[in-house]
């Protein structure tokens, strides 16, 4: 939980419901932009990206409260594989027009593997710090093998989510570091033989998308510690791959009437 210093004006509900709107904006836009590409020089085709960042990174910090919070972890952790399971046709749909494309599994998996990654840390922890180290780091491979949404960069987001969700500042500059750092330095290696003025500004002008993130913590900071006025809880869950589907149907009616 944050601290108790600076404007604590929202709830978990309310963080929950801006990172579902800038998901939505995200969504809805690659949809678009699939329909009716882009011409040269259009801004908010890029410029979308930039903007709607911050949804995951509300989501890592919602999963870590989560995880503190729920009840029983192993049921909150299956209930988010399910829809994982539930949400990858209607995402590949959507987004990439085909009815099952396994090279790109949805963000509900790296939510359930980053928890499942908790879960299984917590009761290691006690026994091995090695030990509870190297599962960490199992679950980062597996989100890269598996090719999951955000990858290893986003089990480690929820792994500095939850393990410094008590000191506000130091995780929020670990956050930073997630975002930006890793991106950093692969595109670096990517662009070594330009030199290195050319290289330092290409490899940060593309690891920029991506930090843009960082302005979750615009509301996090703003986080009151309350759970606040939800809708229910599996509303939620089936919003995810609902959405997407409303979106296919809408620009597939799109497309044929314009």
């Amino acid at each position: 939980m944050e601290g108790n210093k600076g404007i604590k004006l929202l709830s978990s509900a309310a963080i929950k419901h801006i990172a579902l709107i800038l998901m939505v904006i995200n969504h809805a836009s690659i949809c678009y932009y699939h329909a009716f590409p882009p011409v040269e020089g259009d801004v908010w085709c890029r410029l979308h990206w930039y903007l709607t960042r911050a949804s995951f990174v509300l989501f890592t910090f919602l999963l870590a409260e989560g995880m503190a919070h729920t009840k029983s972890r192993p049921k909150y952790i299956l209930s988010l594989l399910i829809f994982a399971v539930i949400s990858e046709i209607p995402q590949d749909l959507a987004l990439r027009g085909t009815v099952l494309d396994l090279k790109g599994l949805n963000v509900f998996f790296t939510l359930a593997l980053g928890a499942f990654a908790i879960y299984m840390i917590d009761l290691i922890l006690k026994e091995s710090k090695l030990l509870a180290v190297l599962a960490g780091g199992a679950a980062i491979l597996l989100a890269y093998f598996l090719h999951t949404e955000y990858s290893w960069l986003g089990i480690m987001l929820i792994l500095v989510m939850y393990y410094l969700r008590d000191y506000p500042l130091i995780r929020f500059a670990a956050a930073a570091a997630v975002l930006f750092v890793p991106n950093f330095m692969l595109k670096s290696w990517h662009y070594r033989s330009d030199g290195f003025p050319t290289m330092f500004i290409l490899s940060a002008k593309a690891s920029l998308m991506q930090f843009c993130g960082i302005t979750a913590f615009i509301p996090i900071f703003m986080y009151n510690g309350k759970k606040g006025k939800s809708l229910p809880k599996y509303f939620y869950y089936v919003f995810y791959p609902a959405h997407f589907l409303v979106l296919y149907g809408l620009f597939e009616i799109l497309k044929r009437v314009v």
